[in-house]
């Protein structure tokens, strides 16, 4: 027999259009639990409220949770996908393939306004006219390319406070690392087209950029500006040597990401390895939960948003052929519209398929890796509960810390782990409003604790453990405010 909220739900089925466009799903609650795109909206929500006997479990999972739905209509399939991909990324619904918000990946700016440019690590991509580059899946490779950078091109490493400041020039000088524009008359067009050169190469231009080096270089000695010319010589020394330690060569391949994919009942794993003329430059991993998708959605999910704020290469190699391959290509296309052309392509043989294997094989790797990781935590949270005598596992831990300066200015941290991992997002700080004079712990932790746990109620987000950094005194402050709040025992 039907639900009522399933006849709600197909009575309003009966009037949504069969036209382009994308769906929000929503539980009871009114929260958007999955966000999805179609050519024909009709018959793609329809199948989420007939026959559940043909969805797998996960799907079938979401289905349960379904209360509401909410349609957008676009003009075309191209404007369904990246509008998915804004309300996805907006929304973060729990049944969507979710890469983390870009905030945590690291982007490098250049802004070529100033006088003297420099190259800058930030958080956040702004619409303030600077080039960024970028995002990078780790600051560990971005350390890699700005060590390689700064090798080859002598930039300014230092603060503007430091730049403007400085009487002397650094070390990096005098390793011949920086031309000390802060101190030394250095021409403001060399350092810029220097700097240019420098993009070039964080992009992966690099047979442009060695030709355009090596024209500089003779037309300063020409003029006999042998200083100029042997600051060309020594980027051009610095870049072969760094090109020569490549461990794979692929001269037959221009510029070209490759799409390694593998799953598990759980997760699915993507490994992209970039390769930049003739190079493999870098890679990336992202091993992500997936809730519900197939693999057709799951990389089209993936494609939309990994691209997004992201440079293209010339070709994409993909495992499997995506059915809506000709809309993803427009969709990040659109996206980029100063990008020449993207070809996208499933390999067949020669080096292609080699080289897809080997992403394959990574993704394979990193997904398996994840699950012993997986394993581990879960191990160690099982063992805190049988050494704590918790009822439960303990998924979510917070931990509760005071502190003061000189005994002024008291303030709280509160640190989150999930399934044994940093959960940076929950982090959370709290000044401390009810203690005023001379600084008590005791009184400072019971604020905290009691301010947490009314926002817990209010959120639905209660901790399974609650750490309090102290002694007796400081636990006895924290169960005397738990007591105030009976219902999160």
């Amino acid at each position: 027999m039907e639900s009522a909220v399933h006849i709600r739900l197909k009575a309003k089925l009966s009037q949504v259009p069969d036209e382009p466009g994308c769906y929000l799903m929503k539980n009871s609650k009114g929260n958007i639990i999955y966000v999805g795109k179609a050519v024909g909206l009709k018959s793609r929500v329809g199948q989420y409220l007939g026959s559940t006997s043909r969805l797998d479990f996960k799907t079938q999972h979401l289905v349960e949770e379904i209360s509401d739905f909410e349609i957008i209509i676009t003009k075309t399939g191209v404007e369904a996908l990246l509008l998915e991909r804004t309300l996805i990324k907006h929304h973060k619904p729990k049944f969507n393939i979710l890469l983390r918000d870009d905030k945590e990946y690291p982007y490098l700016r250049i802004s070529m306004t100033e006088d003297w440019p420099r190259i800058e690590r930030v958080r956040r991509r702004k619409e303030d006219g600077g080039i960024y580059l970028g995002p990078f899946a780790s600051a560990g490779q971005l350390r890699k390319m700005l060590d390689a950078t700064y090798r080859i091109f002598p930039l300014i490493r230092c603060s503007r406070h430091e730049f403007a400041n400085t009487k002397r020039p650094c070390n990096y000088y005098h390793m011949k690392m920086c031309l000390a524009p802060c101190t030394k008359p250095v021409d403001k067009t060399q350092y810029r087209s220097m700097i240019e050169d420098a993009i070039d190469f964080l992009r992966g231009n690099n047979k442009d950029l060695v030709k355009a080096l090596r024209g500089k270089m003779e037309k300063a000695a020409e003029g006999e500006n042998f200083e100029l010319a042997a600051t060309y010589r020594d980027q051009l020394t610095a870049f072969e040597s760094m090109t020569e330690k490549q461990s794979v060569v692929v001269h037959e391949i221009e510029s070209a990401d490759i799409i390694g994919f593998a799953k598990n009942e759980l997760k699915v794993s993507f490994y992209i390895m970039q390769i930049r003329d003739g190079y493999l430059v870098s890679s990336d991993t992202y091993v992500l939960r997936s809730p519900v998708q197939n693999e057709q959605e799951a990389m089209t999910e993936f494609l939309i948003q990994y691209y997004d704020g992201r440079s293209l290469p010339r070709v994409i190699a993909l495992p499997f052929l995506l059915d809506d391959l000709d809309h993803i290509k427009i969709a990040l296309l659109t996206s980029h519209p100063d990008h020449a052309g993207l070809t996208m392509r499933t390999p067949a043989r020669g080096i292609w398929q080699d080289l897809m294997d080997m992403a394959e094989k990574n993704a394979t790797h990193q997904l398996k890796d994840a699950a012993v990781e997986e394993e581990r935590r879960r191990t160690e949270l099982e063992v805190i509960r049988e050494k704590l005598r918790l009822s439960k596992s303990p998924r979510r831990i917070e931990c509760i810390d005071i502190s003061n300066i000189q005994g002024t200015a008291i303030v709280a941290s509160n640190v989150c782990f999930i399934d044994g991992k940093p959960a940076r997002d929950k982090y959370r700080h709290y000044t401390i409003k009810t203690v005023v004079g001379a600084p008590d712990d005791f009184s400072s932790i019971h604020e905290v604790v009691d301010r947490r746990l009314r926002r817990a109620e209010d959120e639905h987000d209660l901790p399974d453990l609650l750490v309090i950094d102290g002694g007796r005194g400081q636990l006895s402050a924290a169960m005397d405010a738990l007591a105030l709040h009976p219902q999160s025992n």
